[in-house]
């Protein structure tokens, strides 16, 4: 069995039965789940990208009071 054949009650070993109770309403509750973390993915890298600018614009802000090792 390839491991995107697992059934569901495999997934409950590996994730909270109350996790995966938010996907159990739906028809094909592990598609769902996978789709889920392919959003979940697509965000991360602008998140990331959010998170450099905003480490650049207090690194700007605090070093000049307090030098370039303020943190």
């Amino acid at each position: 069995m390839d491991s995107n054949d697992k059934p569901m009650i495999d997934l409950d070993k590996w994730f909270s039965p109350a996790r995966m109770s938010t996907y159990a309403h739906h028809p094909d509750p592990e598609a769902l789940y996978l789709w889920n973390t392919h959003v979940t993915k697509a965000f991360l890298e602008d998140i990331q990208h959010v998170e450099v600018l905003l480490r650049n614009c207090v690194d700007a802000a605090v070093a000049p009071s307090y030098g370039a090792r303020w943190y």
